[in-house]
């Protein structure tokens, strides 16, 4: 917000990039964040799965017994997360900054030709830039669905990661659910970008206002805080969903699992 203010109030002065260094935090605090991502707000998480899982069998929910549920998985959750930040960083941004740069060149070049002289071209470019924008929004919805599957089977069907993570492609490709796949993670992507305008947008309206970023780290705690349960809620009934429709899926013996978590039941295929 410094910077920001600095290019506005003083447009024809660089502004001062010391201001990044007030981002940077201490290591003991850096270590603790990354502890708390990788493994207390993920059992979190798989805590709100155990208890809309138990509330979908129609078990009653405890607030004990979902994290002990959830806890009993730690180790495979960990794992799992683990494999999907290493996807990520060696697969999606890849492919992300490929498309960007595709999408970059060949609307620069149409815009060359065009010579500011024929708006076809142009407009054919913009076209084609918003298309890849749409194409890119819509794949990393269902990579992000295809997550939060993973996560649930991980934790619901007790597999291994490595299985987990499989079947979360798998499971949004079939053959007649690719479409409803598609619309519960695009669906989902609106929910997000919405509430994020809305949050970010008042956040940082309070800090203009304010001088104070607390407003603005407040809001975007309280969009975490809405939106990650109700999409894993969401993806949640979708995976039942599925399961009940391609596989078949036993409730009873998935409700005889909640009850007794720590029963060796076999695992339905």
């Amino acid at each position: 917000m410094n910077i920001f203010q600095q290019m506005t109030q003083h447009p024809g002065k660089p502004p001062d990039p010391s201001a990044f260094g007030k981002l940077q935090t201490n290591g003991a605090l850096t270590a603790f964040e990354y502890i708390f991502a990788f493994c207390a707000l993920p059992i979190a998480q798989a805590a709100v799965v155990a208890a809309v899982s138990r509330a979908y069998l129609s078990l009653p929910m405890d607030f004990r017994d979902s994290y002990r549920f959830a806890m009993s998985r730690w180790l495979a959750i960990f794992i799992l997360i683990v494999l999907w930040v290493l996807f990520a960083f060696a697969v999606v941004m890849v492919v992300a900054i490929v498309v960007l740069f595709f999408a970059f060149t060949i609307g620069f070049v149409f815009t060359r030709a065009a010579g500011g002289s024929n708006p076809f071209l142009a407009g054919g470019a913009s076209i084609f830039f918003i298309v890849c924008v749409i194409v890119g929004a819509g794949a990393g919805a269902m990579l992000y669905l295809s997550y939060a599957l993973s996560f649930i089977a991980v934790m619901v069907e007790r597999v291994d990661p490595l299985a987990a993570f499989a079947s979360g492609f798998r499971r949004i490709l079939y053959r007649d659910q690719v479409w409803r796949a598609l619309a519960v993670a695009l669906g989902l992507f609106a929910i997000n970008v919405g509430t994020s305008l809305v949050t970010v947008g008042a956040g940082a309206l309070g800090v203009l206002l304010l001088k104070t970023p607390a407003l603005y780290a407040i809001s975007v705690g309280l969009l975490s805080l809405f939106f990650t349960p109700f999409a894993l809620v969401t993806a949640a009934v979708f995976y039942y969903d599925i399961r009940i429709r391609h596989e078949g899926y036993d409730l009873q013996m998935m409700a005889d699992r909640f009850a007794a978590p720590a029963a060796t039941t076999p695992t339905s295929p």
